[in-house]
């Protein structure tokens, strides 16, 4: 299971990940596990056997999540809780965080998938699933402009304009357009278009009005 079940949509989050591993008498054991993610995670930075801190090594982290190596857990060590400490940003309600179990000596066996349930019992959540609070039915959030001051007329001074903004609870990737409107409210030229889903992006306009 994960906690905390319910965030704030585009806030670095302190994520505890659960896992009880329940061995039967011929499972030989686990020493990886993987952690998917809607972004990358901001830090890595714990992780604990029964409670008490553990080495571990991260072997790989990225947009997808991450891999850890942690001490081997067999069947001496069944039901002893395994908690990962982790930081990472969500964008979607709902967002599952699916994680599997390997062993390192085993590489070409298939990776067995977490199941949800209750892992850690002073944990209220019970699931790998992570909603999100105060959004409402927002799709744009957060929108900010690096300059309150733009000028697209070429002389060089105001030209460029850095946004950045996040998107919310979208199924899939969607059409995005991103238009340039003045004063009065009339739409001057379209700046992007393209598609995405959710999370956040930055993006740097040249100052060259598009048709579109």
């Amino acid at each position: 299971e994960i906690a905390p079940p319910l965030v704030r949509a585009g806030e670095v989050n302190f994520f505890t990940y659960a896992v009880l591993p329940q061995f039967a008498a011929d499972d030989l054991g686990f020493d990886m596990i993987e952690i998917e993610t809607p972004v990358a995670a901001q830090s890595i930075d714990a992780v604990r056997i029964s409670g008490a801190d553990v080495a571990f090594d991260i072997l790989h982290s990225d947009d997808a999540g991450f891999a850890l190596r942690i001490p081997r857990m067999d069947l001496q060590r069944t039901e002893e809780l395994v908690e990962v400490d982790f930081q990472v940003e969500v964008f979607k309600f709902g967002t599952v965080f699916t994680g599997r179990i390997s062993d390192s000596e085993k590489p070409f066996e298939v990776r067995q998938a977490l199941t949800p349930g209750d892992a850690d019992p002073l944990a209220e959540s019970n699931t790998l699933s992570v909603g999100l609070i105060d959004v409402e039915n927002k799709a744009v959030n957060a929108l900010k402009l690096a300059s309150s001051v733009f000028t697209p007329n070429g002389d060089g001074v105001n030209d460029a304009l850095q946004i950045e903004y996040e998107l919310l609870n979208l199924y899939g990737a969607v059409p995005v357009a991103l238009d340039l409107y003045d004063f009065s409210g009339r739409r001057v030229g379209a700046v992007y278009r393209g598609t995405a889903a959710s999370g956040r992006f930055a993006f740097e306009w040249d100052g060259v009005l598009r048709n579109g």
